[in-house]
């Protein structure tokens, strides 16, 4: 018995005869064979010979195909959303750990050029710029072969050992030379004899530093050298003096006196480098009528507030960050120095800096120009204090330094092998108090 399409061979129950049935609904009939619809399907009509898809089935395969192809983009973007971010926070780590580098490299830097000069510490012989009958720039007494010229922070010190010297600290009192009445030379000339009186000062064999002379005037990238080291010029001297007369500026026609001079912040830099480096002995001040030593704590207390002094250009300030920095670098170093050593007192740094600087931390190192500057120094002080023993040659600091040969003139009898020991253990506030005695026992202390 063969069926037709949409029915299969049925059996009887009761007969149990066999003949053609039509397939019930939810079936099929294919091959005279009856076959129920799969879960989800269905026939449309009875005697179907295929089974259709349920209109709510064929829905949800679609969502599940979309919802399977929304997850695959999810997690496939999640995957490479993570391993960007993973790639940028390994990133953000390595330039937070080479800033942190660049921020110490910075900070031993600064430190080490409170020592070091960028150009050469130029003296002239107090006899030949009394002879000048002005002030000269730079140019014009180097052509007259008046400047003594000594290229490392080690001749400075040697040399002073041996002869005093005296830096000049003055406020400018024209836009484009320093002295157009000449009042300021007359001033300096009187000054510096009254210290020579007073100090016993051979005026014969004084050596004196003034910013126009001693640095260049002509080159811009020689006197932007030699200004960055302004600093270290005004610090290692013998002698700190101010010449403030009461007169009146050329070009501004304002009052010019010891109040405008200590306004300047180039000045009060001068003198926070001197008295941190220094110390104050030897710092005075000459306002054409006395010489007087300067001993008033307000004086000393603006004379750190660098930032809070008056600039031609504000844009100077940034230029003294790395200045301040290292000066503040050396203050704590001795001041550690003094509480973990037998250094005697007058061997070490005059503890009034180191106060003044804790009580006003704040104004003196400003955060708009400092940032965490100040608070990275003081957490790495050891490191840096470490870096300040080494040299460009991985060496210590011990060894001879010897008197430059262009000198030797200046003394008489002086050896070829004349020389300045230095140790290891010899701070440089230690060599500026042997510097500052300037008597028979500084001969007796240095290999000479």
């Amino acid at each position: 018995l063969e069926c037709a399409a949409g029915q299969y061979k049925g059996v009887d129950e009761a007969t149990l005869a066999v003949s053609c049935v039509v397939c019930p609904k939810d079936s099929y009939c294919v091959s005279n064979r009856l076959y129920p619809c799969p879960g989800g399907t269905h026939t449309d009509d009875v005697g179907a010979i295929k089974c259709v898809a349920n209109a709510d089935s064929a829905a949800t395969i679609v969502i599940a195909v979309l919802g399977s192809i929304v997850g695959v983009i999810f997690f496939g973007g999640l995957y490479v959303g993570g391993k960007k971010f993973y790639k940028q926070y390994k990133a953000a780590l390595l330039a937070q750990k080479e800033n942190h580098e660049a921020k110490l490299k910075r900070l031993a830097t600064a430190a080490k050029g409170v020592t070091s000069v960028n150009f050469s510490v130029c003296f002239v012989p107090f006899q030949q710029f009394e002879k000048h009958e002005k002030l000269l720039n730079h140019e014009e007494v180097r052509q007259r072969g008046d400047i003594i010229t000594l290229d490392t922070y080690e001749h400075v010190l040697a040399f002073s050992a041996k002869f005093p010297t005296m830096f000049i600290s003055h406020q400018w009192l024209g836009v484009h030379e320093p002295d157009p009445n000449n009042r300021h030379y007359r001033a300096m000339v009187a000054g510096i004899k009254a210290m020579c009186i007073k100090h016993k000062i051979p005026e014969e064999s004084l050596f004196i530093w003034v910013d126009y002379m001693s640095i260049p005037q002509v080159n811009p990238k020689l006197r932007e050298l030699s200004i960055s080291s302004l600093a270290v010029y005004s610090s290692v001297l013998q002698y700190f003096l101010i010449i403030a007369p009461n007169c009146i500026h050329y070009d501004k026609q304002i009052k010019v006196d010891t109040d405008t001079y200590q306004k300047r912040g180039w000045c009060r830099m001068e003198q926070w480098a001197r008295m941190t480096v220094g110390g104050l002995e030897g710092m005075f001040m000459f306002d054409e009528v006395e010489l007087k030593p300067l001993k008033d704590p307000k004086w000393f207390m603006d004379s750190i507030h660098v930032f809070e002094g008056d600039f031609t250009d504000p844009a100077d300030k940034q230029k003294l960050v790395d200045t301040s920095i290292g000066l503040w670098a050396h203050t704590m170093m001795e001041h550690q120095n003094l509480l973990t050593s037998s250094t005697k007192r007058d061997q070490g740094p005059d503890e009034t800096v180191y106060s003044l600087i804790q009580q006003h931390k704040s104004t003196v190192f400003p955060k708009a120009y400092f940032g965490d500057l100040v608070d990275m120094l003081e957490s790495n002080l050891p490191y840096v204090a470490e870096q300040q023993k080494v040299g460009k040659d991985g060496k210590g600091m011990d060894g001879d330094i010897l008197f430059p040969h262009e000198l030797l003139f200046l003394s008489e009898g002086s050896s070829p092998n004349r020389k300045l020991t230095l140790k290891r253990d010899s701070t440089v506030f230690a060599l500026h108090a042997m510097i500052r005695a300037n008597t028979a026992n500084v001969t007796a202390d240095l290999d000479a």
